[in-house]
């Protein structure tokens, strides 16, 4: 049965809405966060120009199928709720979350209603075309590959240093991140805590040295470790 209704803590709802739109703040490929109930878990996906994230936590309820994309404003609105009910600070304290077939998010606390929205990819376009993978599917593969290929032998990897700050930012249950390389070479995994999990995009370094357009350098390999 497609549709889900379940309970969760709004201080975990709110920070997995929060770091997905930290982990995608130059939004200006993929401005949307994807949350997708399946079994008793709770995935919520964002994405940027050079990073992409899932924030996967459980909740209370059946086994459940749905998913829904909201807007970063709609997503950071609804997180500024959350931490902002009555009694958010207690272990005890649950909203109610419905999520209906591409049709609406509705978070309840009570009797009353912090949102109602509609989704906001309407034309389906983040979820690709029926003979096509789309940009959640493939986060989810892209991360599934650390469990099942091996990273090439490679000891230099650069990346821009104003993605690591958004790291800082990430509410998750450590402090401790675990960093791996990807199996294609040319990407890392973040692991930061046992519910966060993100993708950096490296920069290519021969483009960088020579001035290349992907990598957006000066041309000046003096600013790498020698190959």
């Amino acid at each position: 049965m497609y549709g889900a209704e379940f309970q969760i803590h709004p201080k975990h709802l709110a920070d997995m809405l929060a770091n997905a739109v930290d982990i995608g703040k130059d939004k200006t490929t993929h401005p949307l966060i994807f949350l997708a109930a399946s079994g008793s878990t709770l995935h919520v996906y964002g994405r940027g120009r050079y990073t992409a994230g899932r924030d996967s936590r459980p909740f209370t309820g059946k086994d459940q199928f749905a998913e829904i994309v909201i807007t970063e404003d709609e997503a950071s609105e609804l997180a500024t709720a959350l931490r902002g009910l009555e009694g958010a600070g207690r272990k005890d304290t649950t909203i109610t979350v419905t999520m209906t077939e591409r049709g609406k998010l509705a978070v309840q606390s009570g009797e009353d209603t912090l949102c109602d929205l509609p989704d906001a990819d309407t034309n389906q376009v983040s979820f690709g075309m029926p003979d096509e993978m789309s940009d959640w599917e493939e986060i989810d593969l892209l991360l599934n590959d650390f469990r099942t290929r091996r990273p090439p032998e490679i000891t230099r990897f650069a990346f821009q240093k104003d993605i690591l700050a958004r790291m800082n930012k990430i509410r998750a249950d450590s402090n401790v991140m675990d960093i791996a390389l990807h199996p294609t070479g040319h990407a890392v995994g973040i692991a930061l805590g046992s519910n966060f999990r993100a993708l950096i995009a490296g920069v290519d370094r021969q483009s960088f040295a020579t001035g290349g357009k992907w990598g957006e350098g000066p041309g000046t390999p003096e600013q790498l470790w020698e190959a």
